[in-house]
């Protein structure tokens, strides 16, 4: 990418200004993707509604999980991270983890495998649903 030269008393000063922001307001979007929310599956008997989204370097998450019964799988992934945010490998979470509560106000706890994009639930404490909105974290 190569940008015009701005001198004083130059022809069209502004719009070669114009022009150079435009070309790295690309090159910036080309390296640092947002890919918008991407709905994500439940697995291991989970139930719920999250979407993820990776945008400049960072992880954001929405949407909800938990179980309505009983019986779940402790200690197994949620959900698996989307191909599309590419390498997580440099993130890994086992130091505090994240805590989400269900609306009875009983804490799920877990951390992320970055390694395996795998969002992992190490403790269910009841049933019911947990957020996951306030997830957040930088790659």
């Amino acid at each position: 990418m190569a940008l015009t030269k701005i001198f004083t008393g130059m022809e069209q000063g502004p719009e070669k200004i114009n022009d150079n922001f435009n070309s790295l307001d690309t090159k910036i979007n080309t390296l640092i993707p947002d890919t918008g929310w991407v709905k994500v599956p439940v697995i291991n008997g989970w139930q719920g509604d999250i979407s993820v989204r990776l945008q400049n370097g960072v992880v954001y998450h929405k949407g909800y999980f938990g179980n309505d019964g009983p019986t779940i799988n402790i200690s197994s992934t949620v959900f698996k991270y989307p191909d599309s945010f590419g390498d997580m490998s440099s993130f890994t979470n086992f130091n505090g983890g994240w805590a989400a509560f269900t609306s009875d106000g009983e804490p799920n706890y877990g951390f992320i495998k970055g390694t395996t994009k795998e969002f992992f639930c190490w403790k269910k404490n009841t049933k019911g649903m947990a957020s996951v909105s306030n997830i957040t974290f930088k790659l």
